[in-house]
């Protein structure tokens, strides 16, 4: 069974730089860690929504076996909108939701999207933080030049 931990992290305001990591095991062994920095200033739901999009977009080209596959995420509002239906106020985000819920359902195989706490999304968490917060020094360093 695949597993993959993914988080969004912004800095320097909301929106800001924005960035997202992802974290995969297959069967308990780590497989796949990445984080990558949003190509413009984006929001911390839209950095959210990138990473679980990332975990399905790995998913479907890793999973050969067809396994059945979770994602966990730390966002209620990502989890709230694709898993459980909540109303989507926003046409950025609801584009977003809906090419999940698509992607999702174009599957040969299951993915169930779970909500978890943040101290229980530790590597994905942390993953992200440190590419936001490297990418912000990067630009404070270049703006001092």
């Amino acid at each position: 069974m695949y597993e993959a931990w993914a988080d969004g992290s912004v800095r320097d305001g909301n929106p800001g730089i924005a960035g997202f990591a992802l974290y995969v095991e297959h069967d308990g062994t780590p497989v796949y860690k990445n984080a990558l920095i949003l190509p413009i200033r984006g929001t911390n739901n839209e950095a959210e929504y990138e990473a679980v999009l990332a975990a399905i977009q790995y998913l479907r080209v890793i999973n050969n076996e067809r396994e059945d596959c979770t994602i966990y995420t730390d966002s209620q509002l990502v989890h709230g909108q694709v898993a459980q239906n909540w109303k989507c106020n926003f046409d950025h985000l609801r584009k977003r939701r809906d090419e999940a819920k698509r992607l999702i359902n174009d599957l040969p195989f299951s993915i169930t999207l779970r909500w978890v706490k943040r101290f229980k999304n530790t590597i994905a968490n942390e993953l992200a933080q440190a590419i936001t917060q490297a990418e912000k020094e990067r630009k404070c360093q270049n703006s001092t030049k």
